[in-house]
């Protein structure tokens, strides 16, 4: 090529690699423009420039130029702006009023006697000085209003509201004193006048104040468009926080923890498989993973020559923390009661303390005996004078009342699904689906209802009640919580109690009162309990050991459906028979043992060691006196 040439290539190279060789025998260097008006394809192609044979090396390098037209940049982008500044709300008060600007005056008039106004400033006497006003005033008759904010040095000025006839000029009156009047609001004057007679006397500054007179007090009133807050105690949480760099390391995976299996079986998995009720006609075998409690730590009251107690019992109403000035507080509950009941008296001042609210809100009120507290509400207040003696007494029951009569609403409870005796108790305390704030705490074994067997109307507590009795079981509340215990009466069978290891070993020497009472019932050995519907099962429980041969009454239960249900019932039912005996023993709310709660173990050891189980119990505090008295049923 000897001359500058253009290359034009109207299609980009092919798919395969193409070899393009332009020129034969070397030639100068001529520069030639090469114009590609596509764009390469898949694969690259080689241009050779020089002589036909490409491997030789002799072929001269050539120089190019390589144009292209690129589109316009481009750039989009979006700016967020964050000050992470609150900005609370301020409240602004503003004034009807404003500032008045202090005006000397210099009007006044030496021809009759002021009348008296009131003011809130005095002028005192000095020499006057002269003042050249730009006007002068003639004579005439006219009206003039003083409505100034000075008063004569001789008495307590009046306010005057009338006007006064002078023989000399229409005085202007002054304004944009210091001091305001509360009938209108006055005209501005900016001129000063003087008398044509003589010089008149300055006024002293309205906003000085004289020390000849008493001030008369004034109430004012004064409003603006806000009014005292109300306390309220509110969660707030921000959305933001402070960013911080993350500081240098190794993130760790945190797996959760791994909780045990309840059971390990032995190597070679033989496991020995114990069937703890009698074979039966069903083939299902029901296998479930139950970790077992503790052994129970049996709390052994010691005998003591002397036991020294300081109580503490006190009793407060939580909504607003009052503590009240009770003089007496009885406590009692039992395995038949599902709540606590209590009668206080206090001195009849504080009756404002324990009066509910003008809403009619439950009032609530909490217990401390000796550290053990109880929640309580307040239900009947009665007031009594006796010679110059007010008392008030106050009676109610548990937290767990409000769960029946009167709180409670009448409904009706089902169970349309097949469910579960705990089941069955969750769901009565629900309202379309949704927890009403109690829980269940269930201590006893559970056991299948089928659909449509139950149906039962009243209240919450009534509808619970009747599913724990199905299994001869009783209700205990929480003395705080809004936690129900589902308990068994009696969780070892009388016959075995000899064998039993007891919550509470009590010494005679602890008891300050003791009383004893026998009750002969039959004795029966054995019992048929039988579900009410189709979905029922017969059972038939006896005393192990006995012939079986004495019938107590059949007992009929919709909710008897398996064999869980009719044991426990069963049980409940031969151990109130026989030869019983109740003990009533009395003593102090000891710190070992607090209070005794039903369905407590307990061996009385006097002269000779009786095994029982707490029915009930009641506290008394009177003064600095405090005692407990359990009622131990025992067996044989």
């Amino acid at each position: 090529m000897t001359e500058s040439s253009l290359l034009l290539f109207s299609d980009a190279p092919s798919g395969n690699p193409s070899l393009m060789v332009f020129g034969g025998e070397a030639a100068p260097y001529v520069p030639v423009d090469l114009v590609f008006s596509e764009s390469p394809g898949e694969n690259p192609a080689d241009l050779v420039f020089g002589g036909v044979d490409i491997s030789l090396p002799t072929v001269p390098d050539l120089h190019g130029t390589l144009a292209g037209t690129f589109p316009a940049m481009v750039c989009h982008g979006a700016v967020v702006y964050l000050s992470d500044t609150a900005r609370p709300v301020v409240g602004r008060i503003s004034n009807a009023w404003q500032k008045a600007e202090q005006t000397e005056s210099s009007v006044k008039t030496i021809y009759q006697v002021m009348l008296a106004s009131h003011a809130k400033s005095q002028d005192n006497w000095q020499v006057a000085r002269p003042l050249f006003a730009r006007g002068q005033v003639k004579l005439a008759h006219s009206l003039i209003r003083n409505r100034t904010s000075t008063t004569a040095s001789h008495e307590e000025a009046i306010h005057v509201e009338i006007g006064r006839l002078t023989s000399f000029a229409s005085m202007s009156p002054v304004a944009r004193t210091t001091t305001r009047t509360s009938w209108q609001e006055a005209r501005p004057v900016k001129t000063e006048r003087q008398s044509a007679f003589q010089s008149m006397q300055p006024v002293a500054r309205a906003s000085r104040l004289s020390g000849w007179g008493d001030a008369r007090r004034n109430l004012v009133q004064a409003r603006d468009g806000f009014q005292d807050a109300d306390a309220l105690q509110v969660t707030g949480r921000s959305g933001f926080q402070k960013a911080r760099k993350p500081p240098p390391g190794k993130a760790a995976e945190i797996l959760p923890p791994v909780k045990p299996p309840c059971y390990v079986p032995p190597p070679g998995n033989a496991v020995d498989l114990l069937f703890a009720s009698a074979w039966s006609n069903s083939t299902s075998l029901v296998f479930s993973c139950e970790r077992t409690a503790p052994p129970v730590n049996t709390i052994v009251l010691p005998v003591k020559r002397t036991y020294i107690m300081l109580n503490d019992v006190q009793l407060r109403r939580v909504e607003g923390n009052y503590i009240l000035p009770a003089t007496t507080l009885q406590m009692q509950i039992d395995m038949d009661s599902w709540t606590w009941s209590f009668s206080t008296s206090m001195p009849a001042s504080a009756l404002a303390l324990v009066e509910p609210g003008h809403a009619g809100d439950k009032v609530i009120l909490e217990a401390s005996v000796n550290g053990q507290k109880f929640s309580l509400l307040a239900e009947d207040i009665q007031r009594e004078n006796v010679f110059g003696k007010s008392t008030i007494s106050i009676s109610g029951r548990g937290l767990s009342a409000m769960l029946a009569d009167p709180y409670s609403p009448i409904l009706t409870f089902k169970n349309d699904i097949e469910r579960t005796a705990q089941q069955l108790m969750n769901d009565a305390l629900m309202i379309n689906g949704v927890p009403i704030g109690w829980s269940v705490d269930w201590s006893i074994d559970d056991w299948l209802v089928p659909a449509g067997v139950w149906s039962h109307q009243g209240s919450y507590m009534s509808a619970l009640t009747t599913i724990a009795n199905a299994a001869g079981a009783f209700i205990q509340p929480d003395p705080t919580a809004l936690t129900l215990r589902i308990m068994p009466r009696y969780p070892v069978k009388p016959w075995e109690w000899a064998s039993t290891t007891p919550d509470i070993e009590l010494p005679s020497a602890a008891v300050t009162r003791e009383s004893i009472s026998w009750t002969d019932k039959p004795d029966y050995n054995a019992v048929y309990v039988s579900g009410a519907t189709a979905g029922g099962i017969l059972g038939y429980v006896k005393r192990a050991g006995s012939a079986g041969d004495k019938l107590a009454p059949m007992i009929t239960d919709a909710l008897i459906t398996d064999s869980a249900p009719a044991r426990q019932r069963g049980i409940s039912i031969l151990a109130e028979t026989g030869r019983n005996a109740s003990y009533s023993l009395s003593l102090p709310v000891l710190q070992e043992s607090g209070i005794i709660m039903p369905g407590k173990m307990t061996r009385y050891v006097d002269s000779a060691e009786v095994m029982g189980i707490v029915k009930g119990v009641s506290i008394s505090a009177e003064q600095s006196k405090l005692r407990q008295t359990i009622e131990v049923q025992t067996h044989g």
